[in-house]
């Protein structure tokens, strides 16, 4: 248990920190590509939030299409470009979104499989003997 000096602290009272030991400890290592390719995957949730919307905004404005009755040639025009351009936009970004996420799983599970329980072995600290 440490506590951070008052001066250190900006005056503040002492810090209590409390930690937990865990019994054992995997280390992955991970090449810069796989990095940048996780890094890559984060857009898919992005991806997915606006596909979605997308879609929800384009039913919308079908549904108010549909139930429309004398609209005016503009207004008409307007709403089937909406729910064209909606709906297209909308799942491309829902399939990009879905290939992302089935790569990205894939590089993790990669990762991970570089680490075998049964070839697991304690790493020895310098200066520590057996």
């Amino acid at each position: 248990m440490d506590h951070i000096s008052p001066a250190r602290n900006g005056g503040e009272k002492p810090i209590k920190i409390v930690r937990g030991k865990v019994s054992e400890m995997r280390l992955y290592e991970v090449k810069e590509h796989e990095l940048d390719m996780l890094e890559k995957g984060m857009s898919a949730n992005l991806f997915l939030t606006i596909g979605l919307a997308l879609v929800s905004i384009a039913c919308s404005f079908l549904i108010a299409l549909l139930t429309i009755h004398n609209a005016s040639e503009r207004i008409f025009m307007a709403f089937t470009i909406i729910v064209g351009i909606g709906s297209i936009v909308g799942f491309v970004l829902i399939f990009l979104s879905c290939r992302h996420r089935q790569s990205t799983a894939a590089l993790i599970n990669e990762i991970r499989s570089r680490i075998l329980d049964e070839e697991t072995q304690p790493i020895e600290r310098e200066g520590e003997e057996k």
